[in-house]
C-alpha cells in the first residue's frame, strides 16, 4: 500500500510540475468566479468576415488571440454579474435580465520586427467554419479554412515565431537560425497596469480582473551547428520592453547529444555532374549504388567499362563496409545518354550480382543474351546484370517498342524451390508503344498515349533469357509505373505503383473504385492463372481532391513494399487533404503544397490500416518522380528518403534539423504504426541537395543517396571528400545507443524522466533524444502510459523498461 502511494504521489507531482510549467503559453490567474468565455481552437484565416489588419484568430483557455502583421491581441471575456448587472442597469426584476459581455484586451507588440515578416500557415484541419456577419450576404464567408499552426517566417533577422494549437493551449516558441542573434527579440505589453518578469523568466501581467501569466519562452534553435533547444527567459528594459536571453537546454538538464550522426558520408563524382538514383546494402557491409555521371573522369576500379561514352554514362560503385574505398567503381553506355533509376542484388554479400533498370538512348548500348539487341524507339527501357566482380557483364538486354519507354524499379529472386539458378527479374515503368512486347498478358493493348507496364523475365542456367509475361496497365489517358515488389510466400506475386489520370483505370476489388482528383496513386496486383496468363488480384486508385481548383489534385505512389503478414505499405506525394488517419504521425497535409505521405493497407489493399502526411511548409518529393523511396526494417520500421523545400519539415534527433538550401534530402524513421518519428533530420548543406533511395541492413542502420551541389555537405570518414561540381553522394547513419527509460539522456534513469515525458506530451516541451528513448513499455509510440510504466518501476517495483525499445 505504501509503495502504490509513493507511486500515486509522484505522478501528481509529475503532473502538477508540467501543468504549471508549460513553456510558451499563457495563464489567467483571476480571482474572482466569473466563467471565461471558451474560444474555438486551430487558427482560423481571415478570408474578409473581420477588418483587414486580422490575419489569423484563434482559441485556447478562455482566451482569443487576433494575430496581426506586427503583433498579437490577447482577448478575454466573460458574462457579468447578475448583481452588476441589476445595479447598473435598474432595480431588480422578477423577470430574467440579459447579461452583457464585458472584455478585457492586451497586445503583445513586437519591437523592431521586419514589416514584410510573411505569415504562413501549416497543417489545415478538416473542419471549416462559416461566418453569417450582419445583414449583408457579401460580407458573409462559408468553408473559412482552420490551421494547426502559423509562422511569422523571419520575424526579425534569422528568426521566426511559430504558434501551434496544441491540447494544452496555443504554444509560442521561437525558431532561431544559425547566426542570429536572440537579442533582437524585444517584447511590448500593451493595455496592462503593469507587468514584470518573475524568477522564472516568464512574465506576471497586472490587468483589472487579476493576474496573467505568460511563462518563459519556448525557444528552438534550427541550424544544425548548435543546440537543438534552449531554455529562454524575458528581461525587463528600461524602456519598459521585455528582452529575450537564452540558455542552452544542455546545460541546464544534463542532457547529452545523441542526435544521430553519420557513420560515413562521402561525395562520389568527377569534375562533371552525377546523381545517384538507387542503392542496396549487403548483409556483409558492403554498398552498391548506380546513377549517372556526365564526367570523363569519373573514377573507375575493376571496370567493364573504363572510358566515357557520351554526353551521360550510367555508373556502378561498390564500396567497401567502411565507405572509403572501392571494390569495384564502371561506366555502362553507349553513344546516346543513359539513366539507371534502379538496381536490385542478386546473390548473399560481396558476391553479388547487381541488375540494372533505366532508360537509354544509345544506339549501341552494350546487349549479351538479349532479348532485344536494338533500340527501336528514341529511347527503350534497358535490364542488366552486372557479374559479382564488376568488370562483366551476364546478361543485358533492350525492352521496347517503336515509342518510348523508361523502366523505373526492379525486383530479382530465384523462382521457388530455388534448387536450380532460375532467376526471375521483374520490373515496372512507363511505355507509349503500341507494340511494346507483350505475351501473357493481362491487357495486351495501349489503352492511352502512355500505360504502365509490368514484365518478367527469366534467365536459365546459363543465362539465356526469356519473357514469362508482359503486358499493359491503364486507361484511357497516362499511367506510369513507378515501383515493383513481390508479396511474401510462394508463387512469386508482384505488386505495382504509379500514378494514373484515367478514369477509367481496369480496378478489381479495389478499396477505391474511382479517379478521385486530376492524378491518382494506384496500387495493384497480379499473379499468373493456370494457363499461364497474367490477372489482377486487386486494382484500385488512392488518392483524394485538391481544395485549391487552380492546383488540381495530383497525387503519385513511388514505391511499394510488403510486410511479412502480407500487409502493403506504400509512399509518394500528395497534394490531396483529407486522406491521413487518426492517430497517424501527421494528420495535416501543408497548405497549397505536395506532402510525402506513407499508407499501409491490409493484404491485397481490401481496406487502409494507417496513412500518415509528411511535410512542412514547403514541397515534398514533387520535384523529382522517382524520389521518396522506403524501405522497412526487421522490426517493422519505416524509412523514408526524399527531397524537400520546407523550412519546417519535422525532424527529430537530426543531426540537421534546418533547410540549408532551396532543397534539402531528408531521411525519417517511422515506427511500424506510423504514429511515430523515431528520427528524422534533413540531409544537406547550402546549396540544393537531393535524397533519393534509401536502404537498411540487417542492424538497421540505413543507407541513403542521391546528388548535392553543396561543398558544405555533411562529410564524415569519406572515400571522397570534396565536392567538385554536382556530385552524387552516399551517406550511411545509424541510431546511437540510448539507455531505455533515459528521457532526459542525462545517463540514468529517475523521476525526471518520467516529468520529462509528461512534459513532452502535455506541454510541447522536447522530445526524448532519441524517442525510443521515452517508449518504455515497448508499444511503439509514446504516451502517458510509458510515465505510469516508468514511476511504477521506479517507486512500486514494477518491471524495468524493455530492452527492445
Amino acid at each position: 500500500m505504501q509503495s502504490h502511494s509513493l507511486f500515486l504521489s509522484a505522478l501528481a507531482a509529475a503532473l502538477f510540475l508540467v501543468l504549471v510549467s508549460a513553456a510558451g503559453q499563457v495563464r489567467a490567474e483571476f480571482a474572482d468566479s466569473y466563467s471565461l468565455k471558451p474560444a474555438a481552437s486551430g487558427f482560423t484565416r481571415n478570408d474578409g468576415q473581420w477588418p483587414p489588419e486580422i490575419l489569423y484568430r484563434a482559441g485556447a483557455n478562455g482566451t482569443l488571440y487576433w494575430f496581426t502583421q506586427d503583433g498579437v491581441y490577447l482577448q478575454y471575456t466573460r458574462e457579468r454579474k447578475l448583481a452588476e448587472v441589476r445595479a447598473t442597469d435598474g432595480p431588480a426584476s422578477a423577470l430574467p435580465l440579459p447579461t452583457p459581455d464585458e472584455v478585457l484586451m492586451l497586445k503583445y507588440s513586437y519591437v523592431g520586427i521586419n514589416p514584410t515578416a510573411l505569415i504562413q500557415a501549416d497543417g489545415e484541419q478538416e473542419h471549416k467554419s462559416n461566418f453569417f456577419l450582419g445583414n449583408d450576404p457579401a460580407r458573409w464567408r462559408t468553408g473559412v479554412p482552420t490551421f494547426q499552426k502559423i509562422i511569422y517566417d523571419n520575424i526579425y533577422d534569422g528568426i521566426s515565431l511559430c504558434f501551434e494549437a496544441l491540447a494544452t493551449g496555443i504554444d509560442q516558441t521561437l525558431l532561431i537560425s544559425p547566426g542570429a542573434d536572440p537579442a533582437q527579440v524585444q517584447m511590448l505589453v500593451e493595455g496592462a497596469a503593469d507587468y514584470a518578469v518573475d524568477e522564472t523568466g516568464g512574465v506576471r501581467i497586472e490587468t483589472p480582473w487579476g493576474i496573467i501569466v505568460q511563462s518563459s519562452p519556448h525557444v528552438e534553435y534550427v541550424g544544425s551547428a548548435q543546440a537543438q533547444s534552449a531554455l529562454g527567459s524575458y528581461v525587463a528594459l528600461a524602456d519598459g520592453s521585455l528582452k529575450l536571453t537564452l540558455t542552452p537546454a544542455e546545460e541546464t538538464t544534463g542532457r547529452t547529444d545523441r542526435a544521430i550522426t553519420p557513420t560515413f558520408s562521402t561525395y562520389l563524382g568527377g569534375s562533371s555532374a552525377e546523381i545517384a538514383y538507387d542503392l542496396a546494402a549487403a548483409s556483409t557491409g558492403e554498398v552498391y549504388i548506380c546513377g549517372t555521371t556526365h564526367s570523363a573522369d569519373f573514377p573507375v576500379l575493376n571496370p567493364y567499362d573504363n572510358s566515357y561514352n557520351s554526353s551521360s554514362d550510367l555508373f556502378v560503385t561498390k564500396f567497401n563496409p567502411a565507405g572509403n574505398s572501392l571494390a569495384y567503381s564502371t561506366y555502362l553506355g553507349g553513344s546516346g545518354g543513359e539513366v539507371p533509376y534502379a538496381l536490385a542484388l542478386y546473390g548473399a554479400g560481396s558476391s553479388a550480382a547487381v541488375v540494372l533498370v533505366g532508360v537509354t538512348g544509345s544506339s549501341n548500348f552494350p546487349t549479351l543474351q538479349a532479348l532485344d539487341a536494338a533500340l527501336t524507339g528514341a529511347s527503350d527501357a534497358f535490364v542488366t546484370m552486372l557479374a559479382s566482380t564488376g568488370s562483366a557483364l551476364t546478361f543485358s538486354t533492350y525492352l521496347g517498342g517503336s515509342s518510348d519507354e523508361t523502366a523505373y524499379d526492379v525486383e530479382v529472386r530465384c523462382q521457388p524451390p530455388c534448387l536450380l539458378q532460375d532467376i526471375r527479374i521483374f520490373l515496372t515503368g512507363s511505355t507509349s508503344s503500341s507494340d511494346f512486347p507483350v505475351l501473357n498478358a493481362f491487357d495486351a493493348t495501349l489503352s492511352g498515349s502512355s500505360d504502365a507496364f509490368l514484365t518478367q523475365i527469366k534467365l536459365n542456367t546459363v543465362f539465356q533469357s526469356s519473357l514469362v509475361y508482359s503486358t499493359f496497365y491503364g486507361g484511357s489517358s497516362v499511367e506510369t509505373g513507378y515501383s515493383v515488389t513481390l508479396a511474401p510466400g510462394t508463387p512469386l506475386k508482384p505488386y505495382i505503383t504509379g500514378y494514373t489520370a484515367s478514369s477509367n483505370l481496369p480496378v478489381a476489388n479495389a478499396y477505391d473504385a474511382s479517379l478521385d482528383g486530376t492524378v491518382d496513386a494506384f496500387i495493384a496486383g497480379f499473379d499468373v492463372g493456370g494457363n499461364g496468363q497474367l490477372y489482377a488480384l486487386f486494382s484500385t486508385y488512392f488518392g483524394g481532391v485538391e481544395p485549391n481548383p487552380l492546383l488540381e489534385g495530383r497525387d503519385h505512389g513511388q514505391s511499394i513494399v510488403t510486410r511479412p503478414n502480407g500487409n502493403i505499405v506504400v509512399s509518394g506525394t500528395l497534394l490531396s487533404n483529407g486522406l491521413a488517419t487518426q492517430g497517424a504521425f501527421d494528420t495535416f497535409k501543408s497548405t497549397d503544397s505536395s506532402d510525402a505521405f506513407v499508407a499501409e493497407f491490409t493484404p491485397l489493399a481490401a481496406s487502409l490500416v494507417a496513412c500518415t502526411y509528411l511535410g512542412g511548409l514547403g514541397q515534398e518529393d514533387h520535384l523529382f518522380g522517382v524520389s521518396g523511396k522506403l524501405k522497412l526494417d526487421a522490426a517493422g520500421n519505416v524509412y523514408v528518403a526524399g527531397i524537400t523545400t520546407s523550412p519546417f519539415f519535422p525532424t527529430q534527433d537530426g543531426f540537421s534539423t534546418t533547410l540549408g538550401g532551396p532543397a534539402d534530402g531528408y531521411l525519417v524513421k517511422l515506427d511500424p504504426t506510423l504514429s511515430t518519428m523515431k528520427y528524422g533530420t534533413y540531409i544537406g548543406g547550402s546549396a540544393a541537395d537531393k535524397a533519393v533511395a534509401v536502404s537498411v541492413d540487417p542492424s538497421g542502420c540505413a543507407y541513403v543517396c542521391g546528388s548535392t551541389g553543396s561543398s558544405n555537405f555533411p562529410i564524415v570518414a569519406p572515400y571522397d571528400g570534396t565536392n567538385n561540381s554536382n556530385d552524387a553522394f552516399l551517406t550511411k547513419i545509424c541510431i546511437p545507443q540510448f539507455v531505455c527509460g533515459d528521457a532526459d539522456g542525462n545517463g540514468s534513469v529517475s523521476i525526471g524522466d518520467a516529468v520529462y515525458i509528461i512534459n513532452y506530451i502535455f506541454a510541447g516541451g522536447p522530445a526524448p533524444s532519441p524517442i525510443a528513448a521515452g517508449d518504455t513499455d515497448c508499444s511503439g509510440s509514446i504516451s502517458i502510459g510509458d510515465a505510469v510504466y516508468l514511476i511504477n518501476y521506479i517507486f512500486a517495483g514494477g518491471p524495468a523498461p524493455c530492452a527492445g525499445c
